[in-house]
């Protein structure tokens, strides 16, 4: 049930995710290309998305929270009621991407026609050890997903996302066992605060190399994990944040803590030698003393007292990063501003350092954020040279006593994304290598470092923050990406992205009326405009990189009265002439609106009534200002009016308006709360629909632009539905065919009711609401004839000479194929039913334009039932049950059973007689109490069943 916690569930707090002594810099400075903006502000953003999903009642983030709504989502999708509901969805990427002319046109030199791409944010990177030529590598997303690719080495390499069930995970660490190759690991939960707010949820275990995956629950409160591994026996080692070190030597099922001390274990490395090392230690004053390196020669028996501490190590560093070779050590500190300033290395196996610089490295080696982003490794030939990376990679080859810059990320080569969190220096295929994995994805020197590419091709995990949708270009979107810009794609079908401009990617905007004025956001008040329909653009900055403001800033345009509202903090600010404006100098005007409290965290502007807007703010109040484009902050409160919820509680994340100023929905992003609020009478009163939703923050949502009784929502595990708004008793289901990922925002085409979503992991989405009318309606009708035939007619406007109609036909109501294609002359087909129940639906179409669809309508059989049927009995089962299949035709049938997250656990094929049965060989008692289901496919006909193990 929603909104319930049990008393086990461990919490974050706002004291246990940020530190006081946590002091990063937040934002990078530019470089050379005075078009860049300073990428990622990780603890702005990481504050930010706290206060949008933690739970008001108790200042916490639950952490059981999510992984129990995404398993009741995935159960949801396989019931045929939302498979029935299934919209159509289409991946649009971008599945890769290039800078344009208004961003400086290059990364590391190179232009458009053969640039560097990027994908999104990543912090576990596995090269494969059973692939000796080193082309097999996994990686994994902070928000994405797990994904393998088997040709790294091509130039554009081919990427396998493994299940959608991960996509909402943050994926922090992977490992393999060297002992048995087909057991590998994942942990979950960013540790450096878990920074875009997805939760850890624990660690997943594979016994088939990856094909497929088991939580184990003994890890339940293992949130924020910084890194696994595995030793030669097969025992797992867990460096935990706020727990130290854990140890499992049966595979997952138990562990014991071993570390020496209970500060948080930030980095674990094993050499050669078989010790293990450990930095324990992550800021001074969260973790209860500095920074210390312990080490041991048996690590599958040592205990919390036996450990060894080493010397010569500063005392008051906040974090230690470790690399190994054999008896070799170097560990790599961050001083007290977060900035990696020197090395200190050992040749006795972690007893004693020596450092080896007298003089600190360059602060852009980790640029103030050593304390979010830190790698280093050794070079396999040479234990005098390492990398260490933090903004960029720097390179010692003097054993530490001097680094030199080796990566780029703007216009100098060799470029590398911002933001290294994995490097691995290693031999494979006869060449030395380096694998980076950043903010920007993944990148690969075969050359000893002297050059690299990016692997990012193919890889769509860009993390959008929003979305916006041309009025009359079917394919033109923009987009705003987390560390990696605002982007425009204008393509059919999965496609590229070109990033128009750079930095954090916000808000972005494009003017429905005058569609040549565009608008993208960086952090803040910080606006980038093109006035030429997204060729050109240019920056108009209100306010610096640390605000006022909120980092990820909302904002709305009036797209008739060419007005823009954003937030200032406690104020509206509006910007008076963003259409006109050709300086950094404004007409603008900042109001406070009565009874505010807190920062202002949504804008809509009305599409229904002239200058009206709608704003609310992070303490959930929600006000309606009047002839907004006049207002000033003399008379707002002459024209404004408080139409707050008497239980609104939390973060106002969205407001939507339906076909009338009448309907309303105010929606909350917080854990713990009611997350929607519908209106039918202009914010008068409200009612909470969530319903059946799972507790989860729930962050936008669209009237169906048919009817008010529809919504559509974007939330924390996917995209939700509701046919018909029911108050308390509203049932929403997932979109079946939608990834179950953190969806950000959702966007409406009134022309044609194209909807394009945000996945903040999975790039967008597109698809037509699921009342499928776009440009032209078309109404879909059917009876049986006499003689066995489904008779279809149908009516349409809008269809010309060039229009053709595919008249579409399924078993299911779920996959269509086309069965004829007819003139739009011609508003009618017969077919011949031969099966129980059939579907039809008729798609239109015409060059240029995108295909729309009709209703669906099911034609049912009055002839005595024939083809497949199947039942189970007992259900639910217990230790065996009888899974019979009969048949009126014979043929040839095949048989599933899938767990509710899709995979497949079992199989079987065989033939059948003219009104034959089988008792198909399914084998339950091996399988975990739970529920499944049992398709059995043959004569053109597939029946899906669900069953319970008990």
């Amino acid at each position: 049930m929603k909104k319930i916690y049990t008393a086990a569930l461990t919490c974050f707090t706002v004291a246990s995710i940020f530190m006081a002594s946590c002091t990063p810099s937040g934002t990078k400075t530019t470089e050379e290309d005075s078009n860049s903006e300073g990428y990622d502000g990780p603890l702005e953003r990481q504050m930010l998305e706290f206060e949008k999903i933690k739970d008001p009642a108790t200042g916490k983030i639950p952490t059981g929270e999510l992984l129990t709504a995404l398993t009741e989502t995935e159960t949801l999708k396989a019931t045929p009621e939302a498979r029935l509901m299934a919209m159509n969805w289409i991946e649009r990427g971008p599945i890769y991407d290039s800078l344009g002319p208004s961003n400086g046109n290059t990364r590391g030199g190179f232009g458009n026609t053969n640039g560097v791409y990027t994908s999104g944010r990543m912090r576990a990177v596995l090269i494969d050890p059973t692939d000796p030529t080193g082309n097999t590598v996994w990686v994994g997303g902070v928000n994405g997903g797990i994904w393998k690719t088997t040709n790294l080495l091509n130039a554009v390499p081919i990427w396998q996302n493994i299940n959608d069930f991960f996509d909402n995970m943050a994926i922090s660490s992977i490992c393999i066992d060297p002992s048995n190759s087909n057991i590998m690991y994942f942990s979950t939960g960013e540790p450096t605060v878990n920074a875009d707010a997805v939760q850890g949820m624990g660690i997943w275990k594979s016994t088939d190399h990856g094909v497929t995956w088991n939580f184990l629950p003994s890890t339940s409160t293992f949130t924020l994990t910084f890194k696994l591994l595995c030793d030669n026996s097969g025992n797992l080692y867990a460096a935990r944040r706020g727990a130290g070190l854990s140890r499992s030597t049966d595979g997952g099922a138990t562990w014991a803590s071993i570390a020496p001390n209970a500060n948080s274990g930030s980095d674990i490395e094993l050499s050669s030698t078989g010790t293990l090392h450990l930095s324990s230690g992550y800021f001074t004053a969260a973790s209860g003393g500095a920074a210390r390196h312990f080490y041991t020669t048996s690590p599958a028996t040592v205990t919390s007292g036996s450990w060894s501490s080493s010397t010569g190590l500063p005392t008051n560093a906040n974090r230690f990063e470790i690399a190994t070779q054999g008896d070799l050590v170097y560990i790599c500190p961050t001083n007290g501003s977060n900035n990696v300033f020197g090395a200190y290395k050992s040749l006795d196996g972690g007893a004693t350092f020596i450092q080896q610089n007298t003089i600190n490295y360059a602060t852009g080696v980790s640029n103030g954020q050593g304390w979010y982003n830190i790698s280093l490794d050794i070079n396999p030939n040479d234990g005098g040279q390492f990398i260490v990376g933090g903004l960029d990679a720097y390179r010692s080859l003097d054993s530490g006593v001097t680094a030199q810059r080796l990566t780029y990320w703007v216009t100098s080569l060799p470029y590398v994304h911002a933001d290294h969190h994995y490097v691995k220096w290693f031999n494979a295929g006869g060449e030395t290598r380096v694998l980076m994995g950043t903010d920007g994805g993944l990148f690969l020197s075969r050359d000893n470092g002297v050059t690299f590419t990016d692997k990012n091709r193919n890889l769509g995990i860009k993390q959008f923050y929003s979305c916006a949708i041309h009025p009359s270009l079917p394919n033109y979107f923009l987009a705003g990406a987390q560390d990696n810009g605002s982007h425009k794609l204008d393509n059919p079908g999965l496609t590229y992205s070109i990033e128009v401009t750079g930095g954090d990617g916000a808000y972005v905007d494009i003017d429905q009326d005058e569609p040549r004025i565009q608008f993208t956001s960086y952090v803040y008040n910080q606006f980038r405009r093109s006035t030429n329909g997204g060729v050109n653009w240019t920056s108009f900055n209100f306010t610096g990189t640390s605000g006022p403001g909120l980092f990820i800033n909302p904002f709305d345009y009036d797209d008739i009265n060419n007005k823009f509202f954003s937030s200032y903090s406690g104020q509206m600010m509006r910007w008076n002439n963003p259409t006109s404006l050709t300086t950094n100098t404004s007409d603008t005007n900042r109001m406070i609106i009565p009874g505010t409290t807190g920062s202002l965290t949504a804008f809509m502007v009305s599409p229904n009534v002239d200058k009206r807007l709608y704003v609310g703010t992070s303490t959930g109040k929600l006000f309606r200002i009047e002839n907004s484009d006049a207002t000033t902050a003399l008379d707002i409160a002459g024209n404004t009016t408080d139409i707050t919820g008497p239980a609104f509680a939390g973060y106002l994340n969205c407001i939507a308006v339906g076909s009338n100023d009448n309907n309303l929905l105010a929606i909350f992003s917080n854990y713990g709360v009611t997350n929607v609020w519908y209106s039918s009478d202009a914010g008068l009163t409200w009612t909470g629909l969530d319903g059946n939703l799972p507790n989860m923050p729930v962050r936008w949502a669209v009237f169906d632009p048919i009817s008010n009784d529809k919504i559509i929502l974007a939330t924390e595990a996917g995209v939700y539905v509701a046919r018909d708004v029911n108050g308390a008793a509203t049932q929403w289901l997932p979109s079946a065919d939608f990834p179950t990922v953190r969806t950000d925002m959702l966007k409406v085409r009134p022309s044609d009711n194209l909807i394009l979503a945000a996945t903040h992991g999975r790039g967008l989405w597109s698809s037509y609401t699921f009342t499928v009318l776009p440009v032209k309606t078309i109404a879909l009708q059917a009876k049986l004839d006499n003689a066995g035939n489904s008779n279809l007619t149908w009516s349409s406007i809008g269809a010309v000479s060039s229009t053709k109609f595919n008249v579409q036909y399924s078993l299911n109501g779920i996959s269509f194929n086309d069965i004829a294609t007819v003139p739009g002359t011609v508003a009618a087909f017969k077919h011949a039913l031969s099966v129980p129940t059939g579907y039809y639906r008729i798609m239109a179409v015409e060059p240029n334009v995108a295909s729309i669809y009709s209703n669906v309508v099911a034609v049912k059989s009055t002839r005595p039932l024939t083809g497949l049927k199947l039942r189970i009995s007992p259900n639910p089962v217990v230790t065996a049950a009888n899974f019979v299949v009969n048949t009126s035709e014979a043929g040839e049938y095949s048989w599933a059973v899938r767990d509710m997250q899709g995979k497949v656990l079992q199989t079987g094929r065989g033939v059948l007689g003219a009104g034959a049965s089988v008792n198909l060989p399914v084998v339950v008692s091996n399988l975990p109490r739970g529920s499944y289901s049992l398709l059995v496919m043959g004569n053109r006909q597939k029946m899906n069943s669900t069953f319970i193990k008990q």
